[in-house]
Order: C-alpha cells, then sequence, then structure tokens
C-alpha cells in the first residue's frame, strides 16, 4: 500500500493523466480539475502534500492557496504550484499567497518526484522538530535558578533510570534529597502534575524519541522506557499520542492509504 497521498489539481485533463500515471507509481494520488471541490475532499480526507496547476483563467492562483493555509486543518500541508512558462510573472502572487514551491511548465516527471520528495521532507523535518521541542524542553520559562537546576537534576534522574522498571517516587525522593511529600508539593508546584505521572509523562517522551528516529522496534522501546508489558505501554502510548505504537510513524503519522479508494471520510 502506497502510504503518501498527493493532491493534484489540474484544469488539462490530458496533462493532468500523465502527470498522474507517473505519480501512482509510488504515490496515492487523488485528482481534480476544480479547487472547491478539491478544498472540500482534503476537509474529510487525510493528504501529506497538494499539488496546485495555476491557471488564470480556470484555476486562480492565489485563491485555493490562501483558503488552505487559512484551514486549520490544511494549512499544514506542503504546497507546490507548477506554472507554465507563459504565466511565470504570476510566482511572486503565489508565494505570497503561501505556496511552497514554483515549479515552470514543461518541467521533467522526474524533477518533479524530486520536488515532491524534498517538500514533504523538508515539512516533516520542521514538524519533527517541533513535536521534539515541545515534548522535551530544555529550558524552564519564567521559574527561579534553583527551580530550573531541580527540574533539570530530577530530569537527569529520570532519564538515568528510565528503563528500570522498579523506578519508585520515593527513590526519586531520596535522589533529590527530598521527602516524598517535599517532591510531590514541588513537582506539583512547576510541572502542574504529581511526581509518578511526571515519570510517566517523561517515560512517554523518551519512547517518542526513539520510535522517531527508529531506535527499535515496539518490544525494544517498551523494555527501554521502563512497561513490564508491551501491550500496556500500547496503551499508555495510544493515550497519550492518539495513535499506539506500531502504527506511529515519521513522517507518515497518517499511515497507509488503501490503493484502489481513497479512506473513509472522517467527521
Amino acid at each position: 500500500m502506497k502510504s503518501t497521498a498527493i493532491i493534484f489539481v489540474e484544469s488539462n485533463e490530458a496533462f493532468r493523466k500523465i502527470v498522474v500515471a507517473h505519480l501512482r507509481q509510488e504515490y496515492f494520488v487523488k485528482e481534480f480539475d476544480h479547487t472547491a471541490v478539491a478544498l472540500q475532499y482534503m476537509l474529510h480526507h487525510p493528504a501529506h502534500l497538494v499539488l496546485f496547476s495555476v491557471s488564470p483563467e480556470k484555476l486562480p492562483p492565489s485563491g485555493f492557496i490562501k483558503e488552505i493555509r487559512n484551514s486549520v486543518k490544511l494549512k499544514h500541508l506542503p504546497i507546490v504550484t507548477l506554472l507554465h512558462r507563459q504565466y511565470w510573472g504570476l510566482q511572486q502572487e503565489c508565494y505570497e499567497a503561501g505556496s511552497d514551491v514554483c515549479l515552470e511548465k514543461p518541467f521533467g516527471l522526474e524533477v518533479l518526484n524530486t520536488v515532491i520528495k524534498t517538500a514533504i521532507r523538508n515539512r516533516d523535518a520542521a514538524f519533527l522538530f517541533a513535536k521534539r521541542k515541545t515534548l522535551l524542553p530544555q529550558e524552564y520559562i519564567n521559574i527561579e535558578a534553583e527551580d530550573e537546576f531541580f527540574m533539570q537534576r530530577l530530569n537527569r534522574f529520570i532519564r538515568g533510570h528510565v528503563s528500570n522498571v522498579e523506578v519508585s517516587v520515593s527513590g526519586m525522593a531520596e535522589a533529590m534529597s527530598l521527602s516524598v511529600s517535599q517532591l510531590d508539593r514541588r513537582v506539583s508546584r512547576l510541572a502542574g502534575c504529581s511526581p509518578k505521572q511526571y515519570i510517566r509523562d517523561y517515560r512517554m517522551k523518551v519512547a517518542f524519541e526513539l520510535l522517531a528516529e527508529k531506535r527499535g522496534n515496539v518490544t525494544e522501546v517498551a523494555m527501554l522506557t521502563g512497561f513490564r508489558s508491551v501491550s500496556y505501554f500500547s496503551t499508555k502510548f495510544r493515550e497519550h499520542f492518539g495513535a499506539t505504537p506500531s502504527k506511529f510513524r515519521i513522517p507518515k503519522l497518517l499511515g497507509p492509504l488503501p490503493e484502489d479508494d481513497y479512506p473513509p471520510r472522517v467527521a
């Protein structure tokens, strides 16, 4: 099954069929000759990239691109705009509207392949960077230096014991030279949760790292993050990230798409 879905909007049927036949060797492609229909489809089905062929008369350049960029559900998608050389003067308008790449027609199909791969790879890299920065913050903002030092020590302790199934709140309190109640109060104040929950969340963050960087299969990652049971690990991972670890992938978080039909509609 192909796992990358491309939305292709092109008014010239003959050209569209040529490009679609080529792209379908590697991608799942849904083709349209009208932007409004394509936009409605994208709002209810997963997609990874938009390929938009500009025609000033039939498919004006900026409206469709701006609608994508203004949509909460779609604004993250890479947009590759195709411009015939006679319309090349519209490239600035396309970029201002939010296009990632403008490609001049005619072009080689292998060049198109490279542009698509690069656009998807760059967007995935940006997503992974943002996600990891959110999950594993390196600095604590608006807290005192003493508290920052405390959180750094706490994270080092958990990181060093993350694979230890037996690690406990009492052991963490002892390592931090605090009583259990003191640790509970301080972690609750700084992290907004109990020490037990903080350890669990930290395990999930490390599991995210390991899976994202493909540093082990699900069983290995469960063991490396201190879970006795793979099934329990999978349940907690799904609760935390919305997908089971076996289906969790970077960059293709949406999972595989069927060859002959588009995925089911979503609410």
